[in-house]
């Protein structure tokens, strides 16, 4: 939107205002809003700010467990015919997930996949119980055989392909792998920032003449320092776009990587806006009146873009004590 200082953008917009506009520019802005119609409501990755909440700790400790039911073969003939109809139970942390039926095999294939989520030492403790049955319709279900998985591999190596033995007879194969909560962090946020990465839509020279708006949308910055004493820290930005008065964000509690999603704008000529550094000081909160915030740093971003485009999905490097890095931010 280009006549109210509330408009929203993915990172930051230089919008000239309606009545200063040429009718060249004024074609520009319908182009843009043709090619970027979800600006203003675009929303933050959801998986990325359940994420969000948790602790850096928390992230890294916690996430799932898949394990891909592969094959089997080598089965016990349960049934008259000589075969059988196989389906799995898998028993993971006192947790069960059952397979489909394959119908009158000695070597079924499932390629399955079932998942667990908890923290990763619960998980892998006490192994992965597979069992196997024959699927019967007018008695109980025979047994074909156990194995006992152990999971050890995965503190190391996160992913591990397995052929276990049953205890009657055959074999089973696993796929099983550990996705931490702190990787599925990085890959919500990266999501995020590439599904709000706007196309590229040129900027009449005329309009860096005109008054507008920089619109600013702050979405997060990640592995910031940790200023109080469990190595976390109640980050908040302070955003200032050359001379004119800073803006603040919210505070996020207890995090290294938090999230925003806050539009903040500032108001001018397009030209002179845009030939300002966009600062952006991070600080975390004390809890204490007494004391003063501590810094967590600086990071400045070159406006230059948007001399020739709407919108640019800007990141920076955050800088502790003006030579230090200590993290990005996206904006």
């Amino acid at each position: 939107s280009s006549s109210s200082s509330s408009s929203s953008s993915p990172c930051c917009l230089g919008v000239p205002l309606p009545g200063k506009a040429t009718a060249l520019a004024d074609a520009a802005l319908t182009a843009a809003s043709a090619a970027l119609p979800c600006l203003a409501s675009l929303s933050f990755h959801p998986r990325a700010r359940a994420l969000a909440l948790a602790t850096a700790r928390e992230r890294e400790e916690r996430g799932h467990v898949t394990v891909t039911l592969l094959s089997a073969e080598g089965l016990k003939a349960a049934d008259r015919g000589g075969t059988s109809d196989p389906y799995a139970v898998l028993d993971l942390a006192a947790s069960k997930r059952r397979s489909s039926v394959v119908k009158k095999s000695l070597a079924p294939e499932w390629d399955e996949t079932f998942s667990w989520n908890g923290v990763l030492f619960d998980l892998l403790q006490d192994g992965l119980v597979v069992s196997l049955f024959d699927r019967d319709k007018a008695s109980r279900d025979d047994c074909l055989g156990m194995a006992l998985v152990p999971l050890d591999e995965l503190l190391e190596r996160r992913e591990a392909c397995f052929t276990a033995p049953l205890s009657l007879q055959g074999s089973v194969k696993l796929r099983i792998r550990w996705r931490s909560a702190a990787a599925e962090w990085a890959e919500a946020r990266e999501a995020a920032l590439a599904a709000a990465r706007p196309l590229p839509v040129p900027v009449p020279p005329s309009s860096l003449s005109s008054r507008g708006v920089v619109s600013v949308r702050l979405f997060s910055a990640q592995e910031l320092r940790g200023a109080d004493a469990d190595g976390l820290s109640d980050p908040y930005a302070e955003v200032r776009l050359g001379s004119r008065g800073a803006v603040r964000s919210s505070i996020c509690s207890r995090t290294r990587d938090p999230v925003w999603d806050e539009t903040f704008s500032f108001g001018g000529e397009v030209a002179q806006l845009l030939a300002e550094p966009l600062a952006i000081s991070l600080y975390d909160k004390d809890a204490s009146r007494l004391d003063r915030d501590d810094s967590l740093g600086k990071a400045t971003l070159d406006l230059s873009p948007l001399r020739t485009q709407y919108a640019a999905a800007l990141t920076g490097t955050v800088l502790y004590k003006r030579s230090q890095p200590r993290g990005q931010v996206h904006a």
